[in-house]
């Protein structure tokens, strides 16, 4: 039997990808098209908050009436339920039809009666329809006890022939000191904070606030080349999930767990230039070839447009610095420089400035790249990539990482639920 919060969380997710697919369409100047899909979304974000809020409605796509429900159990959200209402009224009644056969009786097509501008303002309507659903998702999903998952190494239940993903104690936190750590957390009065759980790779979906990829650098893949379980991971993340990747580069390998059980780079792109070269006679040969991967060519670049500090001339691997917080981050987050009893980190391929929809919680500068952020969230979609660029060898950036998470999930509760009392 499917419960009133899976169809809930199914819908909200419905929803968000219906917007991303609106988008693409609006690119390719297919605008009846695009608005098509914003309709998608404002219908299963509507009926997503219904569900959420468990208020009952038909099978009609018009849901204006039911949402004016939602606005009187929760008064504080009763500007932004007008504001559902009218968008609801605009686009899924009459308009609805007219999108998908145009004007019959004029002899008009989709593809004639609608323009950019039309799509333009689907678009920012089916936004404003994906905010509210934020404001009641998270404020649902963000009560204590909070869903997190943690990865077990295996992408399939059954496992079969499956090679787990390793863990590697000197660069990452283990996936017991995750589950150990955060099950123990409470809340002030005395309650779990969080419930935790073992799941593969396969079962990542939207049910938990938050999914942590215990093997630093790498996650487990199914399938290198079409990247099937990076795909679930960017989707989660797209649809409202927080991902944690903890310790180095963020999805810089993937873990074939179908062949060898190696870790593999997912870069594309990559040149080989000479680094040894000899003569012979009044030839000129290449010894050695060297193997460069293009930053472009990652996963992290492509899917989040995010950058990282590297080796340099003058350094490579971890570079130690003194970490920092502004008075913003610290607002935010609390004061995490001093945990773990020093504020020196190994960091180690750390967010740089030039990333894009970045929030730091902490920071350091590092010389030639500048401030960097080795602890960070990036946004993506309705969700968050948490990234911890440093080398988690040491008790004070293990430390520091195992709060960071807790402290940034209770950001986003102080977000979404400071107004449910209101």
């Amino acid at each position: 039997m499917v419960t009133t919060i899976e169809k809930a969380l199914y819908y909200s997710a419905t929803a968000r990808r219906a917007l991303r697919e609106a988008r693409k369409q609006k690119l390719h100047y297919r605008y009846p098209e695009c608005i098509i899909r914003t309709q998608e979304g404002i219908e299963f974000a509507g009926k997503s908050m219904l569900e959420f809020m468990d208020v009952e409605y038909k099978r009609e796509h018009y849901i204006g009436a039911e949402l004016e429900r939602i606005g009187q159990k929760t008064p504080y959200l009763k500007e932004k339920v007008a504001k559902a209402m009218v968008i609801s009224d605009r686009w899924l009644q009459q308009s609805r039809n007219l999108t998908r056969y145009g004007f019959q009786n004029l002899g008009l097509p989709p593809k004639i009666a609608f323009s950019e501008r039309d799509a333009n303002y689907a678009l920012s309507d089916t936004e404003e329809m994906l905010t509210l659903l934020d404001t009641i998702e998270r404020s649902i999903k963000l009560c204590f006890p909070i869903k997190i998952a943690i990865l077990n190494g295996h992408v399939s239940e059954d496992r079969g022939n499956e090679v787990q993903c390793n863990e590697s104690p000197s660069t990452s936190i283990s996936s017991a000191e995750w589950h150990e750590h955060l099950g123990r957390l409470q809340t002030d009065d005395g309650n779990a904070k969080y419930d935790v759980e073992f799941i593969s790779a396969s079962q990542i979906s939207n049910r938990y606030s938050a999914v942590i990829n215990p093997f630093g650098e790498v996650y487990p893949e199914i399938d290198i080349k079409k990247k099937v379980i990076f795909s679930i991971i960017e989707d989660y993340i797209f649809t409202g999930g927080i991902f944690v990747c903890a310790g180095g580069f963020p999805l810089f390998y993937g873990w074939d767990v179908k062949n060898k059980g190696e870790k593999i780079p997912l870069v594309e792109g990559e040149v080989y230039l000479p680094s040894k070269i000899g003569l012979y006679g009044d030839a000129v040969y290449v010894e050695e070839m060297k193997k460069l991967l293009p930053f472009r060519g990652t996963l992290l670049w492509k899917e989040f447009h995010a950058q990282t500090t590297g080796d340099t001339d003058k350094h490579s691997g971890p570079y130690p610095l003194d970490v920092t917080q502004t008075e913003e981050d610290i607002n935010k987050f609390g004061v995490l420089t001093d945990i773990g009893g020093e504020k020196k980190v190994s960091e180690f391929r750390a967010l740089t400035e030039k990333t894009k929809e970045c929030i730091p919680l902490i920071r350091g500068n590092r010389p030639e790249f500048g401030e960097v952020y080795l602890i960070a969230a990036i946004s993506h979609g309705s969700g968050y990539l948490h990234t911890h660029g440093m080398d988690i060898a040491g008790e004070s950036e293990r430390q520091k990482t195992l709060a960071s998470v807790d402290r940034f999930i209770e950001w986003l509760q102080k977000r979404y639920i400071q107004n449910k009392t209101k």
